[in-house]
């Protein structure tokens, strides 16, 4: 962190330097950089903090500013942080607006700090004050920032060009990477060639895989030495039903896995020609004529403790390429291209699991912020279903997939459309006048029942009433049986 106002503010406020402890927690397993998304965060609150004062004319603490009565000012310092512009109209707009969203959530954070110290020493007025504080976090920061600075992202993505790679450049420097690394003298072993070495492997493995340059710049020699060289027997178990294509990749590709965003395992794919130099990157004789310090952890290091970054050997090799638009080849633009293209090629569900794995994020984030919007797709196959709706012509493809419609099936010839229109309506009359005839035809049969069909009906029975002598017998009869209630259910 460099050393400004903002700094000696930061080191000064004992929430903020809690909240910087919160993100080196967040990211115990980041080691390489989450002491640079610490000092982010601290540096944001810092600048926050030095707005408040502003705005309040105090020099309390962030603690004691995280109480109910300075919950607007927060609001207001948060956009002016974030560069609002026109705050008194509704068409309010921020020039930073992913700021916004970041102080959001850093002051639920030092909220729930002050909240749990609050806790802990008893202070019954901070722990209300700051209950306070994070309900109307909830109620209000939703609507009067969040809502703003989403509005503002989304709004940024309307008919925005979005460039992607011209494919010839890609063919071109991989070719190129290709070439330089088969040509590689592995026997040179001297501080130019070392770093000629990690540039060629990093760029051909973030070309190959397309991979964030952070997962790829953090592999360790550690990583490197537990790759997966063998084939399993699974996978020995399946090579009967593989090309010789396929089984030559299966034998002469490596897998490594790293650490990629968020925590999760991802791998990296090692082509046959890169082999040989991340051999020559992690021998200790190269590594100590090279310049490598010896504490150095990492594969692609460089001559201090730290690691060559992938994005910029990437810079450097496209200088060395004759492509013809080397500004659209960079990282981000490499892995939208591939999402793109999978959605051309149009893969099935669980092929798209396979490649958002490979890429390290879920088929959500591959969606949104990946996957650019094909023009073709929208050209051509929205395009067949717009014009079925247009002609009435949806029954007739019914159960089919768009990719097997032609163009042609829809329109079809004006001549052609005609005469089928015409042979069908005489169709039609030809069908009518043949159901006329059998159905007068079978009017005229004469319809008899058989026995078995017709209805039987029931002899009709005179019933004469009982006189009152033979009411009397019956009961000198049938006494011990009639009772002057009727029997139950039990009897």
């Amino acid at each position: 962190m460099r050393r400004d106002n903002i700094t000696n503010t930061v080191l000064e406020d004992q929430i903020i330097l809690m909240l910087g402890d919160i993100w080196l927690s967040k990211n115990i397993d980041n080691k390489r950089k989450r002491k640079h998304y610490a000092s982010y965060h601290m540096r944001l609150a810092g600048r926050l903090l030095v707005l408040l004062r502003e705005m309040t004319n105090l020099s309390s603490s962030m603690s004691d500013f995280l109480v109910p009565k300075y919950f607007d000012a927060f609001v207001g310092c948060t956009l002016k942080a974030c560069d609002a512009m026109d705050k008194d109209t509704e068409d309010s707009n921020l020039d930073h607006p992913s700021t916004a969203l970041k102080i959001g959530f850093d002051l639920c954070r030092m909220a729930s700090v002050k909240l749990g110290n609050s806790i802990k020493s008893g202070d019954e007025q901070g722990r209300l004050d700051t209950t306070n504080f994070l309900n109307l976090m909830k109620l209000e920061w939703t609507v009067k920032v969040t809502k703003i600075a989403k509005a503002t992202l989304n709004e940024r993505q309307f008919n925005v060009h979005k460039s992607l790679p011209d494919p010839e450049d890609i063919a071109t420097l991989a070719k190129h990477i290709s070439s330089e690394l088969n040509a590689f003298n592995l026997k040179e072993m001297n501080p130019d060639n070392y770093r000629n070495a990690v540039i060629l492997a990093e760029s051909r493995l973030l070309l190959y895989n397309r991979r964030r340059p952070g997962e790829l710049e953090a592999l360790s020699l550690k990583c490197y030495e537990k790759r997966s060289k063998e084939i399993s027997d699974i996978d020995k178990s399946l090579r009967i039903d593989l090309t010789d294509l396929e089984k030559k990749m299966l034998e002469t590709q490596e897998i490594i896995e790293v650490r990629g965003k968020t925590g999760k395992r991802v791998p990296i794919i090692c082509p046959k020609e890169v082999l040989p130099v991340l051999q020559y990157l992690a021998n200790p004789t190269s590594r100590r004529r090279g310049g490598v310090k010896p504490g150095n952890p990492y594969l692609f290091a460089n001559t201090a403790n730290g690691v060559v970054k992938a994005g910029e050997a990437l810079d450097e090799i496209k200088e060395r390429a004759s492509l013809k638009s080397p500004h659209l080849i960079y990282c981000t633009n490499l892995r939208k291209h591939c999402a793109t293209i999978a959605q051309v090629i149009g893969l099935q569900d669980h092929e798209m699991k396979w490649l958002c794995q490979h890429l390290g994020h879920t088929q959500k984030v591959h969606s949104i912020h990946y996957r650019a919007t094909s023009g073709m797709i929208e050209r051509i196959e929205i395009s067949k279903l717009m014009l079925m709706q247009e002609m009435n012509r949806v029954a007739k493809f019914a159960g089919k997939n768009l990719k097997d419609i032609q163009f042609e099936d829809i329109l079809g010839d004006p001549e052609t459309c005609t005469e089928d229109k015409e042979a069908n309506e005489e169709g039609n009359l030809k069908e009518s006048s043949d159901l006329e005839d059998v159905v007068n035809a079978i009017a005229d049969i004469p319809i008899v029942l058989g026995d078995e069909f017709s209805r039987k009906t029931k002899t009709k029975v005179t019933r004469i009433q009982w006189t009152e002598g033979e009411e009397n017998e019956l009961r000198e009869y049938l006494h011990e049986f009639i009772g002057k209630k009727c029997p139950g259910m039990k009897a």
